[in-house]
């Protein structure tokens, strides 16, 4: 009877973590497990049932065909069974592609609004941990960073200005238009 092959994977980050112990063998004979980890990394064939894989840095997500080969130690019969695995780049190894502002773009004297940054990878990764430098092009606003991608915009002076968001060299700006102040209608008559 011949060894029948199976094995279990664990994605950690980007590691692989497999398991053939499920792997049996009827006639008794001591096994050897060979793993080929579908990225041109192939190991030394062992006794160990049990392997890990580190894959290299990655810029998307990727599916990898891992296969197991099996043979009884010493026997040059071999059996194999594959599987595949999804691993997903470390998001703190991701370049910033893009940054976007979310800002209303018409506000007035006196008013606070809030500017959202958000920042993504060139597999579209939301880097929610990247933090953004704000920045303007006058005084007509004034900018208090309330996070790592938060701010909060006050308007000081009537007119226009560009708001920037810039993370790891990459920037997005808005165009602001900053209005008349508004007064409250119930105060403008008691004269």
């Amino acid at each position: 009877l011949s060894p029948t092959v199976d094995f279990t994977g664990e994605v950690n980050g980007q590691s692989l973590l497999v398991n053939a112990s499920s792997t049996a063998n009827p006639s008794g004979a001591i096994l050897e497990y060979r793993w080929n980890w579908g990225d041109g990394m192939i190991s030394d064939w062992s006794s160990s049932f049990t392997a890990s894989h580190s894959y290299p840095e990655l810029e998307t997500t990727e599916v990898y065909a891992v296969r197991l080969d099996v043979r009884e130690q010493g026997v040059g019969v071999v059996l194999s069974r594959t599987k595949s695995f999804t691993v997903s780049p470390d998001p703190a190894t991701l370049p910033v592609e893009t940054v976007t502002i979310s800002v209303a773009t018409t506000f007035a004297v006196g008013e606070v609004v809030r500017a959202v940054a958000t920042v993504r990878a060139p597999d579209g990764t939301l880097l929610d941990d990247r933090p953004v430098s704000w920045s303007k092009t006058n005084t007509k606003i004034g900018i208090t960073p309330v996070g790592d991608q938060v701010a909060d915009i006050d308007g000081r002076a009537e007119g226009t200005v560009t708001l920037k968001a810039t993370v790891e060299g990459v920037t997005d700006s808005e165009s602001l238009t900053i209005t008349a102040p508004v007064f409250n209608d119930a105060t403008a008559g008691n004269n």
